[in-house]
């Protein structure tokens, strides 16, 4: 029987390394790694280390040592927390291929709502846009989480703002009317910042390769009726998944969903956002209709059960 090779010896931290092997940098190492996580350059390291600490070597030896960390060590993203109930995200997407009035298989739009939290979304393909689209949706999206949060984040397209400004955008007036009347809040993401509603972009992206991918649908509400079966028995799970190797939380997401539940009820009890379904379900919201007769008088609510694991 051949004799196998023995595995290799993993390798040797700087501080055992043999002396003619080590870096002249080793001494300062946590230093230099500190500035390098500030995303500093070797030159700029290696002026202070002459100037504060008396290094007597060559810029070069700061260079490699510099290369070498670069090589270990991933970059780092501070990564925002939210509270429960707190934001939700909303983009448009495409949908599958489905088929339409005029014999041709066409993609709808594809809506998504992120709670930022518990990462739960609601889900809808309609096959054109518009004001009073916009906030339909928005509005099943409230009826279907049980609650408000206290603020959307959206992009600028044209049916929520109609001028983009960082510190007072102006709103499209019947979808600030309709966030007005649940108590929500909206909050733009400035112009080219994908990241600030990176959630939702993700969430559309992962809809499409995932639950649509290779799918045609002979009507819209098959497709519907597909996103939401595909939301309450998959996504729910995925997420657990990416929650676990991401680090994000130990908790399941549908016990998440039920502390964005429990604070949609406080924002409503301190008289705040009222819960969704607090709109009577044959309120319309027409383009035509004005500021004061889209935010009227909330009626009767029905609370809907918080989600169990």
């Amino acid at each position: 029987m051949a004799s196998q090779n023995p595995p290799p010896r993993p390798p040797a931290s700087g501080e055992n390394l043999p002396k003619h092997e080590r870096s002249a940098c080793d001494p300062h190492r946590q230093w230099i790694e500190g500035q390098l996580r500030l995303g500093r350059n070797a030159m700029a390291m290696y002026q202070d280390l002459v100037e504060l600490f008396g290094f007597t070597h060559r810029y070069n030896s700061v260079k490699r040592f510099v290369r070498g960390l670069k090589r270990k060590d991933p970059p780092q993203d501070d990564r925002l927390e939210f509270l429960p109930g707190e934001e939700s995200q909303v983009d448009y997407g495409a949908g599958a291929p489905t088929f339409c009035d005029n014999g041709k298989y066409r993609r709808p739009r594809l809506f998504i709502m992120v709670l930022r939290y518990s990462w739960r979304a609601f889900r809808k393909v309609v096959w054109k846009s518009s004001k009073e689209t916009w906030c339909r949706l928005h509005e099943e999206a409230f009826r279907y989480f049980g609650g408000c949060p206290q603020y959307v984040t959206l992009n600028n397209l044209k049916e929520g703002v109609i001028k983009p400004d960082i510190y007072d955008p102006e709103l499209n007036v019947l979808y600030a009317a309709m966030l007005s009347h649940y108590g929500v809040a909206a909050d733009p993401a400035r112009v080219n910042d994908s990241d600030r509603k990176g959630t939702v972009e993700n969430a559309v992206k992962h809809t499409q390769d995932t639950a649509l991918k290779g799918r045609r649908f002979e009507n819209i509400e098959a497709q519907n009726d597909w996103l939401m079966h595909w939301e309450e028995r998959w996504a729910a799970e995925a997420e657990e998944r990416r929650a676990e190797t991401s680090g994000l939380t130990q908790e399941h997401p549908l016990i998440r969903s039920g502390e964005d539940y429990a604070a949609f009820w406080q924002q409503h009890a301190a008289g705040g956002s009222p819960p969704a379904g607090a709109v009577p379900e044959n309120t319309i919201y027409s383009e035509s209709k004005t500021v004061s007769e889209i935010s009227g008088t909330p009626g009767a609510f029905t609370p809907r059960p918080a989600w169990t694991t």
